[in-house]
C-alpha cells in the first residue's frame, strides 16, 4: 500500500531524477510532496496478517441514513448497510483483495489493499517522555512471544565502547512491562542518561533489528527549546505519513536544536476504543515516516473525542472506562491517575523553561437533567479544576502552554462550557498559548492576549467549516488555512515563535509571543 500511494504522488520527482541523469546532472534530493493528499472515497489500510479495515465516504449517489451502496469482495457482499467503515477479518496473509462499492447504477468507488505478510514485530519502536532530562522510556509490540528481544543503546552512532565500562552503553534482555501492559508490549527504561544528550538505539527482535535515535530533554533551566505540534492524524496514514515526513525534513535542517518532543492535539485514529485501528492507522509499519518519526521523537499527547470512540458507530462510553489503549500505549509517568481506577487524562510537565498543561474535556458522567453526558471534568467543582488552578499558580513566571482537544476558539466546535469555566484561569495566570484539535483545519484566533491555536491537519480528511466555498467570510477575524501541516514553536527568554507550516515546508502562519515585563499585566 505505501509503495502504490507514494508511486502516484511521487511520480513527478522520478520523472524530474530522469530528466536530470539524462542531462548529466545529480537527481534532486527527495522531499515530502507539497501538494495536499486528496482522501478517496473508498479507502483501505491492513489492520493486521488477516484483517483489512474500510472506510467509506458517501456522495450524492448514496448519502446516509438512506444509503442503498453496498460493499463488494470480489463476489462476496460484505455488507448492505449505511455503515461508513467495516472491519473484513479471517483475510489470508500477505494477500491482495479488491473492494467495490456498488450503487443502484453501478460501480461508484473501488479500492484494492493487501494484508501484512506474517510478521513478528506489531509495532515499530516508539518514545515514551517521562518528564525527566535523564531517561527515555522506548516501547514496541509483537504478534506473538519472540524467542528474544533486547535492546542496545549508546552515544556513539556506531555502538562502540570507549574503552572499558561506559555508563551511557547498554544491551539488556526486555521482558513484558509489569504495568498490566498484555498483549508482548515490551517497555524499557533507559536511565543515567545527561541531559540534552543524542542517544541512539537498536531494538532486536529475533533476527529483526530496528534502530532509532532521540535526544534528552535539556535542564529545566535551559533558556532557548524548541517543540512540534499537530493532531487529527485519524483515518488517512497517506496523510499523516506526509506530514510526519514533512516534520522529519525540518528537524533535518537543525538537528542539534529540534530533535526535540512533538505534542499531538488528540484524534489519533478513528475508534481509539477498537485496537484494529490503531494497528491499522496511527502504527501502521507500511508508512515508513510514521514509524521513524515515533522512533525519533518522543510524542506527547492530549486525550481526543475519537480515543474513547468504538467501532462501528462513535459511542463514547459514559462508565469511565474511555481511552483504555490511549493508556496503554502511553503510560506516562505524569498522569495524575492510572487505569483501571483512572477517569481523566489531564497532567503537567516541564520542557526547559516551557510549562506544559495537557487538559482532559470530555463528559464522563450522565447530568440526569439534561438528559445527555456532559463535561464535569472543566466545571469548578470538577478534581481537574482545582488541580488545574493549583498548578498553574504554582508554575507562575514560566513560559504556559495548554493543550486541550475540545477548542475554546474555534470557527466551529468551539466548546463554550470549557470556555467558560477555563479561560478565566487562563486570563488570571497568563497563558500565553492554547493547543486545541477536534477539527480538521488550521485556526488561530487571538483573544485578550492568548493566542487560541488549532491543530486539526495531521492526517484526516480536511473539512472547511464554510461549506459554500471553503473560504472564510470577510468578517473573520482569525487566521485560517485549509491544509494539512505542523508547527514548530522556537522559545527563548523574551519571546515564543510558533511556526506553522505545510508539509513540504510552505509557510502557512508565523507569529511571536512576547513575554511580558516581569511585574507587569499581560
Amino acid at each position: 500500500m505505501r509503495t502504490k500511494s507514494w508511486f502516484f504522488l511521487g511520480w513527478p520527482l522520478v520523472l524530474a531524477n530522469l530528466l536530470l541523469f539524462f542531462a548529466g546532472c545529480a537527481p534532486v534530493e527527495e522531499k515530502p510532496p507539497a501538494a495536499l493528499y486528496t482522501p478517496p472515497r473508498l479507502h483501505a489500510y491492513a489492520a493486521s496478517d488477516n484483517q483489512i479495515n474500510l472506510g467509506w465516504f458517501p456522495g450524492k449517489e448514496c448519502s446516509c441514513p438512506t444509503c442503498v451502496c453496498r460493499l463488494v469482495r470480489e463476489k462476496e457482499i460484505l455488507t448492505q448497510d449505511a455503515r461508513q467503515d467495516y472491519e473484513d477479518t479471517g483475510l489470508k496473509p500477505d494477500t491482495t483483495y479488491e473492494y467495490r462499492m456498488v450503487g443502484e447504477e453501478g460501480v461508484v468507488a473501488r479500492v484494492t489493499a493487501r494484508t501484512r505478510p506474517e510478521q513478528i514485530i506489531r509495532k515499530t519502536p516508539y518514545l515514551i517522555f517521562n518528564d525527566d532530562p535523564h531517561t527515555m522510556t522506548v516501547m514496541w509490540q509483537t504478534t506473538g512471544e519472540p524467542d528474544s528481544t533486547s535492546i542496545q543503546w549508546s552515544t556513539d552512532p556506531q555502538f562502540k565502547r570507549s574503552g572499558g565500562k561506559d555508563s551511557s552503553y547498554g544491551e539488556l534482555p526486555v521482558g513484558v512491562d509489569s504495568l498490566g501492559l498484555d498483549e508482548n508490549l515490551y517497555s524499557f527504561t533507559i536511565k543515567n542518561l545527561s541531559p540534552d544528550t543524542t542517544i541512539f538505539y537498536r531494538v532486536f527482535v529475533n533476527s529483526e533489528t530496528y534502530k532509532g535515535s532521540f535526544k534528552t530533554p535539556p535542564s529545566r533551566q535551559a533558556p532557548e527549546v524548541s517543540f512540534y505540534a499537530y493532531g487529527n492524524t485519524r483515518r488517512f496514514p497517506q496523510a499523516h505519513d506526509l506530514v510526519a515526513a514533512g516534520i522529519r525534513q525540518d528537524i533535518a535542517q537543525d538537528p542539534a536544536r529540534r530533535q526535540t518532543i512533538c505534542l499531538h492535539t488528540g484524534d489519533f485514529v478513528t475508534f481509539g476504543m477498537d485496537e484494529s485501528y490503531w494497528d491499522s492507522e496511527f502504527f501502521n509499519p507500511d508508512f515508513e515516516h510514521i514509524q521513524k518519526f515515533l522512533g525519533s521523537v518522543p510524542l506527547v499527547g492530549a486525550l481526543g473525542r475519537h480515543e474513547i470512540a468504538r467501532y462501528p458507530w462513535f459511542l463514547p462510553p459514559g462508565d469511565g472506562t474511555g481511552g483504555h489503549f490511549f493508556h496503554k500505549y502511553w503510560p506516562l509517568s505524569m498522569l495524575t491517575t492510572r487505569l483501571p481506577k483512572s477517569k481523566d487524562f489531564y497532567y503537567s510537565f516541564d520542557y526547559g523553561q516551557v510549562h506544559f498543561i495537557v487538559l482532559d474535556p470530555f463528559p464522563t458522567r450522565m447530568d440526569p437533567k439534561l438528559g445527555f453526558e456532559v463535561s464535569w471534568n472543566a466545571w469548578p467543582v470538577s478534581a481537574q479544576y482545582k488541580w488545574l488552578e493549583q498548578d498553574l499558580n504554582e508554575n507562575q513566571g514560566k513560559w504556559l502552554v495548554v493543550m486541550i482537544n475540545s477548542p475554546l476558539y474555534a470557527p466551529i466546535k468551539s466548546d463554550p462550557k470549557v470556555r467558560e469555566f477555563f479561560e478565566p484561569l487562563f486570563q488570571k495566570y497568563g497563558v500565553n498559548l492554547v493547543l486545541q484539535g477536534e477539527n480538521p483545519f488550521y485556526a488561530r484566533e487571538d483573544v485578550e492576549g492568548i493566542s487560541y491555536v488549532t491543530l486539526g491537519g495531521g492526517g484526516a480528511a480536511l473539512k472547511s467549516p464554510w461549506p459554500k466555498d471553503g473560504k472564510p467570510p470577510k468578517d473573520y477575524q482569525g487566521v485560517f488555512a485549509l491544509d494539512y501541516h505542523f508547527a514548530r514553536v522556537d522559545v527563548n527568554p523574551e519571546a515564543m515563535v510558533v511556526s506553522v507550516m505545510k508539509p513540504g515546508g510552505q509557510e502557512i502562519d508565523t507569529f511571536s509571543i512576547n513575554r511580558p515585563v516581569k511585574g507587569s499585566k499581560k
